[in-house]
């Protein structure tokens, strides 16, 4: 029976998908976060809902009676570049099959984050798409967050099953970057009932986060709490509060999360860690030894220890890893120039949002964007942050914040995007004075600006 019920939910939202394409991209945003087909036992398992949606959303924007003009901000033409050279890479990839299929995942991934920047035009839409993306993942906070909670923090947290969700790292890693998202919506709603339910998540996500044993995850909450505290207007409160649940809570924690706790702190002597430093060095051996290509999607194997660093060999026989942070992935699996290119379309975002924030400013007449781009400033500084100890460099939040950066400063810029608007009309519009009335004579500035030309 749940299954009929899915797959009629399934079909309503195709259907609207093809009608309206804002619809069906917020849709497969819901859907591909939650991925409501792990939790089927039958005739649901047949159908993947996130592609059916993509496919139905994709043909909505064909078949729709009115084109607008598809423009891309640097951010969006530098992730363009990226994706490119992703693809000139797999061709010199180390393993070749590995290196096409991962290469394959990641263009689905990024197909629809461009295809986002076109069907989000509004303000309303955006809001939609920060809501939504907020709201799923703070729904697997919440249940998470009681989860842990109510076993008595001994059980290891994981995001749905067949989702980019999935493993501890990945969840810990997107309810940690979900943080700014429900802190900054929920100043932003009017509803209380919405302003509630937010709150409920953010407080539902730090369990959560911690009940992933992630040490990246764990180092990113910390980060994007700091971040939220410094601008925050109740400083004093919420740093009383969060000493008294650390005083109170950690003496109680399971001897587990203690273990945990312990090898973060001596991480000198931790054999994780060491691990991860010969890793990274391994890493940077393999994009000195092919600087211009890298080694490819998925390179990490005994042939490619054995050519870059024996070492890891002698000392952890039979192991397999990946680099265990983005910026290494990055470098060693495509070489410097994608680095190079990854690396500027990160500091163009934040540039972006800087930008942004200075534009809104509490006297603007649309301060509330200026939250947005603060918002999702806090969420990429949290990747980062976390990045340098998680293999993330594929995860689809970066890319779908790259997209939103691209969004927002559109409608900073512009207002609402929407019918004649070109790439030179991202610089801020000249006023021009309305056409004289037949038979009206010029005012008084019109002829003094006649008799200075």
């Amino acid at each position: 029976m749940r299954d009929y019920i899915y797959l009629a939910v399934l079909l309503a939202c195709t259907l609207g998908a093809a009608a309206r394409p804002v619809f069906g991209y917020l849709a497969y945003v819901f859907f591909s976060t939650l991925n409501p087909r792990s939790m089927m036992w039958g005739v649901g398992l047949a159908f993947p809902f996130a592609e059916m949606l993509a496919i139905a959303t994709m043909a909505g924007i064909v078949l729709q009676r009115e084109h607008r003009p598809w423009i891309l901000t640097t951010e969006m033409k530098l992730l363009a570049i990226v994706w490119m050279l992703f693809g000139v890479t797999t061709i010199f990839g180390m393993q070749a099959s590995e290196a096409f299929d991962q290469f394959v995942h990641v263009s689905k991934i990024l197909l629809m984050v461009f295809l986002s920047t076109y069907v989000i035009n509004t303000e309303d839409s955006f809001r939609h798409l920060c809501l939504v993306l907020s709201l799923s993942l703070g729904l697997v906070g919440l249940a998470a967050g009681v989860f842990f909670v109510t076993t008595g923090g001994v059980n290891m947290v994981y995001g749905p099953e067949q989702s980019f969700l999935e493993s501890n790292n990945s969840v810990g890693l997107a309810l940690a970057m979900n943080v700014p998202f429900l802190f900054y919506l929920a100043r932003l709603e009017k509803r209380r009932w919405h302003r509630v339910l937010m709150r409920a998540m953010l407080l539902g996500s730090y369990p959560a986060i911690i009940g992933t044993f992630s040490r990246g995850a764990w180092i990113a909450l910390a980060f994007a709490s700091v971040v939220l505290w410094l601008g925050s207007r109740h400083k004093i409160v919420l740093a009383t509060l969060a000493l008294l649940v650390i005083v109170v809570a950690l003496p109680r924690s399971s001897e587990r999360l203690q273990t945990r706790y312990e090898d973060l702190r001596g991480y000198e002597q931790e054999e994780s860690a060491q691990s991860r430093l010969m890793i990274w060095h391994f890493a940077v051996n393999a994009a000195l030894a092919s600087p211009l290509v890298g080694n490819g999607f998925s390179y990490y194997s005994i042939e490619a220890y054995q050519k870059y660093l024996p070492e890891l060999l002698y000392k952890y026989p039979g192991k397999v890893w990946s680099c265990h942070s983005t910026w290494f992935s990055i470098l060693s699996e495509h070489g410097f120039i994608t680095f190079a290119v990854w690396l500027a379309m990160v500091i163009v975002c934040f540039r972006s949002l800087k930008d942004d924030r200075r534009r809104m400013s509490v006297g603007s007449e649309r301060p509330w964007l200026g939250d947005y781009a603060s918002m999702l400033r806090a969420a990429l500084m949290t990747y980062l942050v976390a990045g340098t100890f998680l293999d993330a460099a594929y995860f689809d939040l970066l890319y779908e914040m790259v997209a939103m950066t691209c969004i927002l400063k559109r409608l900073v810029i512009s207002g609402e995007i929407g019918a004649d608007v070109r790439d030179r009309s991202l610089e801020p519009i000249r006023r021009r004075s309305a056409p004289r009335e037949p038979g009206r004579p010029p005012s008084q500035a019109s002829r003094c600006a006649a008799a200075r030309t």
